[in-house]
């Protein structure tokens, strides 16, 4: 059925064939608007709409309009509702697969894919009580949306697990399992679908994650081999056909079912299956219109994405090579220009990786905010490493441990994390539009057929935010804690008041490590912390101040005098920097709430006063008005006293706390102060990240990027 299918697409020549991508972008189109609705994928549907009109063939019209209907009734009819839970009863979990951490897992059950916490050992078919679990939402700008996500896993609820009846082993889902616990770090990485945040880091920083585990590399390479086995072994070509399905199947299966290698194994079985070559853009559009039948929602996860981009742009960018190695060659050589142009290509495998590496730069501004130079450099010369060496090895260590070879792939770790280590390397590129994504990406392939010169614009297009004209200034969500930033336009700097930190208290360590802060400012393009003022030494205001600095340059840290846990420029009031004026403490004390730092700035025509974790006392030596007031200690009872409020006047008032936080902030005493007055409250906990942006010197609000 397949050969006779790949045939008629095959034999039905210029039409079909030439126009089949357009075909496939319709449907991604509908794919994208239906689970992910946006301006742009309108925008995008309506360009492909009049492109597919433009060809003027009755057939091809015909033909994309029967496809794209039956797609779109099959995204709309699955996109239905998840079915409601009954927690009161016990439900039979069928577990697929670990996650990041051993008290997560996905597992089957007749409420379609839940992800289930259990802080335990389980088997994987059980019988359990649940209970539902919140997930968070993303509460700052560009951050990553998880229940995104997981919808583009398939996921449809999230519960924890409050007490197991009964669980058994099923053999069939323990090799995967068995697998696991079995492989190394790379294995798991590339074979398993395995992701470790702490271990990709460094990968991802690099530009390199994609050799790894999103280019599909290792799955082509074990196709490859299985095929080349079977032939020695003088298997003909039409049982191979046969043997590979099974094989690639139970590759999908212990891969997590994953898009990598749902793109690489139906790409290579369909090849297998045909008796004439179809051209690689059109198997491409096969593929892709295949996998979203099985995989919907797949373009809601960003592997999807760059799964299909890279195999998009591959095969665009061999073709430019291919008729590159053609030109100056003499075709009337009977067979010469062919076998010179195979040479050529042989000779450039490194422009094709460049190329290619160049080509990933929109994207990985995007989902990134940065990219490494070195990628260029290190995906030339890894690629050809990591399948004929890597690759080998890591397969031979898990049938047969041996040392040697442990030995050598941790020592590749510590080089990777070394080299990961340079930041000269790194530039932080913001993250664009998505518009202007597409438009980067555009003109990368327009400057591959034309002028080469043009690439510089696609690499300009990735740094829109990084030098944008709009100046911002948010309380960045941090959780219980605070932390504030201000960034100029089109400086790629910040000044930043406060870090944020949430403290584990079994470990005495930091459970955010920066990452709300880390992530939004390099999303906003900023490279450079001009100054970071730390208003006192509690843990919940300076805890990620070693995280922040490993990833930016930090010029200056300023504390009041009389903290004792922050190396820097202690200073006393009054002391004004870059519009920032620092109006409390007068004298040292010893670095409690007491000794925080009062600041008051005026930015796009408002006043902003920042109280750090000040209390009443304190409020009555400050004699200040503003428009927003920040208040003091997260809005507890101790502070924002009522005389304060009527000297300051405040229009609007910021609380930073956490949802639920156990200090019950803020007060309902406070809430009732401000309730009183008429003052609008914008609180972190409950609106998420408050902010304001303007352009240049223009007046503005503050607003908040509600996400409930």
């Amino acid at each position: 059925m397949i050969r006779r299918i790949s045939t008629a697409l095959a034999s039905a020549g210029d039409v079909f064939s030439r126009y089949l991508i357009l075909i496939a972008g319709l449907v991604l189109a509908i794919n994208l608007m239906v689970f992910d609705f946006s301006l742009w994928y309108l925008v995008f549907f309506i360009f492909l709409i009049l492109r597919i009109i433009a060809v003027q063939n009755k057939t091809f019209w015909a033909s994309s309009a029967a496809i794209a209907a039956g797609f779109a009734v099959f995204f709309l009819a699955i996109n239905q509702p998840a079915p409601k839970i009954d927690f009161a009863k016990p439900v039979v979990l069928n577990v697929l697969e670990d996650t990041r951490k051993n008290n997560t897992f996905i597992a089957n059950s007749k409420y379609g894919k839940l992800l289930c916490y259990y802080e335990g050992e389980t088997d994987n078919y059980l019988e359990a009580e649940i209970a539902p679990k919140n997930v968070r939402k993303p509460k700052n700008l560009n951050a990553f949306d998880y229940p995104k996500y997981l919808r583009g896993k398939g996921i449809n609820n999230v519960v924890k697990i409050t007490k197991i009846n009964k669980q058994k082993n099923k053999f069939e889902i323990n090799i995967r399992a068995w697998m696991m616990r079995r492989g190394d770090t790379l294995f798991k990485s590339l074979f398993l679908g395995w992701k470790d945040e702490d271990y990709n880091e460094n990968y991802s920083k690099l530009g390199i994650i994609f050799l790894f585990s999103l280019s599909g590399l290792q799955f082509a390479v074990i196709f490859d081999w299985i095929n080349y086995g079977l032939k020695r072994m003088g298997i003909t070509l039409e049982k191979i056909r046969y043997i590979t399905i099974p094989i690639s199947l139970f590759l999908y299966v212990i891969s997590g079912c994953s898009v990598v290698a749902l793109r690489v194994l139906l790409t290579k079985n369909i090849n297998n299956f045909t008796r004439y070559k179809i051209p690689r853009i059109t198997l491409f559009a096969i593929v892709l219109m295949i996998s979203l039948i099985i995989k919907p929602k797949m373009f809601l996860t960003s592997s999807a994405v760059f799964t299909y981009y890279i195999g998009f742009a591959a095969i665009f960018i061999s073709q430019y090579i291919y008729r590159q190695s053609l030109i100056g060659t003499r075709a009337n050589r009977k067979g010469d220009a062919v076998k010179e142009s195979l040479y050529k290509q042989r000779k450039t495998l490194t422009n094709f990786s460049i190329l290619l590496t160049l080509s990933l730069f929109p994207l990985f501004s995007y989902y990134f905010y940065q990219y490494n130079l070195l990628a260029i450099l290190l995906i030339a010369l890894l690629t050809p490493f990591v399948k004929k060496i890597l690759m080998p090895l890591i397969l031979i260590d898990f049938i047969i441990p041996i040392k040697l070879i442990d030995i050598f792939i941790l020592n590749l770790n510590r080089i990777i994390d070394k080299i990961a280590e340079i930041k000269m390397f790194t530039v932080t590129t913001g993250k664009p539009l998505y518009i202007f994504v597409l438009f980067a990406v555009i003109i990368y392939f327009f400057a591959l057929e034309s002028k080469l010169r043009y690439i510089a614009i696609t690499i300009a297009l990735c740094f829109t935010t990084a030098f944008s004209p709009l100046n911002t200034f948010a309380f960045i969500d941090v959780g219980q804690g605070d932390a504030s930033v201000f960034i100029p336009a089109f400086t790629r700097q910040a000044i930043l008041v406060d870090t944020g930190g949430l403290l584990d208290f079994k470990t005495n360590e930091s459970i955010s490590k920066g990452r709300d802060v880390i992530d939004y400012l390099k999303s906003e393009g900023v490279s450079t912390i001009d100054t970071i003022f730390l208003t006192h030494d509690d843990f919940d205001h300076i805890g990620d101040l070693e995280f922040i600095k490993k990833e930016f340059k930090v010029k200056q840290i300023v504390y009041p005098l009389g903290c004792t846990k922050i190396k820097g420029k202690p200073v006393l009031a009054p002391l004004a920097y870059k519009g920032f004026k620092i109006i409390y403490p007068f004298e040292p004390k010893t670095g409690e709430n007491d000794n925080s730092l009062g600041i008051i700035t005026k930015k796009a025509g408002q006043t902003i006063l920042l109280m750090g974790d000040l209390g009443a006392e304190q409020e009555k030596e400050i004699n200040y008005e503003a428009d927003v007031l920040k208040l003091g200690h997260h809005g507890s009872n101790s502070a924002t006293s009522p005389e304060f409020l009527d000297k300051a006047k405040p229009k609007l008032a910021i609380i930073s706390c956490g949802e639920n936080n156990r200090y019950h902030h803020p007060s309902a005493e406070v809430t009732r102060r401000l309730a009183q007055r008429k003052i609008k409250v914008l609180r972190t906990d409950e609106n998420g990240m408050i902010f304001m942006k303007w352009f240049l010197n223009f007046r503005s609000n503050f607003r908040a990027n509600v996400v409930k």
